[in-house]
């Protein structure tokens, strides 16, 4: 039998109301897709004054924390995981970074500081300080190559080792003053050179001293690198009297700045693969946080943290593209004292797969409506 017109004009606005209902219910679960979840682990172990994670892996947080002297510190996502690294005999010690099995940093032997590495206990501890070096810290690690400075009676050098004090390789660039490594990654080394007459400029190198590449963007008088993937650097630079996060891509000219709205300075503490971590000073008040490449993806991880705490910040980010977990900082009010902080990001599902999802509904619809 032939439908009449009528007929086929109220089933095609019954159809058109089934398939705009099916997208209304969609859209809430677009948006909460669109949202990242949140949470975040004060570390500070029972005794201890204060604290802070300057490094994150997947299962293993570094920094230090304060027992009237500073004790390095590996955590494992718990207060109650703390595990104390302190050398015997050291006055004090520090780590700045975890990769693997192993952790950078530094401690203090009568009364002068050497970079060191540890893989986990305080008696594993290997003192790298450097012969003729009066002092020597080690600021990264990839899990066998770590990257720092060391002072042999001049200008700081920045320099490479292979896990052994005989084996440091100086970076430091003809005619420099002074030259940092703070990050290593790819075979790529990151930090900062200043020449006669100059601020520091953002610096990489690829493991020797004439590989040194200047990356000072046009206008910047100061310029540092604090962070590598290998091919992209993460940093900051000075414009206009204040600090701006930004990222290169191995040139001067690639120089991206970050500067969130509202922001009178920023820094861009580390990075991994498409995300970025540091801090961004609102008011004056340091706040932690992360981007993904562009200005407007600031994400402040202080404002999950209430009233209970203040300044906060980011130094550290590991990521394996569901979860990102960032270490740092921030200061409990009440007693008082910095407390590290271990901030989890768990990334939503794309919201294409729920679009796509609303198209398949809406195609199917239409299929039936068709045949």
């Amino acid at each position: 039998m032939k439908r009449s017109k009528s007929n086929t004009l109220r089933f095609d606005a019954r159809r058109a109301s089934v398939r705009l209902l099916g997208v209304l219910f969609l859209m809430p679960l677009i948006a909460r897709a669109a949202v990242p979840v949140i949470t975040y682990t004060d570390l500070n172990p029972g005794g201890a004054v204060q604290s802070s994670a300057y490094g994150v892996t997947a299962n293993q947080q570094a920094g230090m924390a304060y027992f009237g002297i500073e004790h390095a510190a590996i955590w494992a996502g718990t207060p109650s995981s703390f595990v104390d690294l302190n050398p015997a005999s050291a006055a004090y010690s520090i780590l700045r970074a975890t990769a693997g099995n192993q952790q950078a940093g530094f401690a203090s032997f009568g009364g002068h500081v050497h970079a060191g590495v540890w893989s986990g206990s305080a008696g594993s501890f290997v003192d790298l300080n450097p012969s003729g070096a009066t002092e020597s810290y080690a600021y990264a690690t990839t899990g066998t190559q770590q990257g720092g400075i060391a002072y042999f009676g001049g200008p700081v050098r920045a320099g490479i080792w292979s896990g052994t004090a005989q084996s440091f390789v100086s970076l430091h660039p003809a005619g420099a003053d002074t030259s940092r490594v703070f990050a290593l990654a790819g075979g790529q080394q990151a930090g900062d050179v200043s020449f006669p007459n100059t601020g520091s400029h953002a610096a990489i190198w690829a493991g020797t001293a004439a590989s040194f590449v200047d990356l000072n963007p046009a206008g910047a008088p100061i310029s540092q690198l604090t962070s590598t993937t290998g091919t992209r650097q993460g940093g900051y630079a000075m414009f206009g009297g204040n600090f701006h996060a930004g990222i290169w891509s191995g040139t001067a000219g690639s120089f991206n700045d970050l500067n969130p709205a509202g922001a009178s300075e920023s820094y861009v503490e580390a990075m991994t693969g498409a995300y970025q971590a540091g801090i961004a000073v609102f008011g004056g008040s340091p706040h932690a946080g992360i981007w993904s490449g562009t200005t407007g993806s600031f994400i402040d991880l202080d404002a999950i943290l209430g009233a209970a705490y203040g300044d906060s910040r980011a130094w550290a980010i590991w990521s394996d593209g569901s979860t990102i977990l960032v270490a740092g900082q921030a200061d409990q009010l009440s007693p008082g004292g910095e407390h590290a902080i271990l901030w989890t990001i768990t990334v939503p599902e794309p919201a294409s797969a729920i679009l796509l999802m609303a198209g398949m509904v809406l195609m199917g619809m239409r299929f039936r409506r068709q045949r």
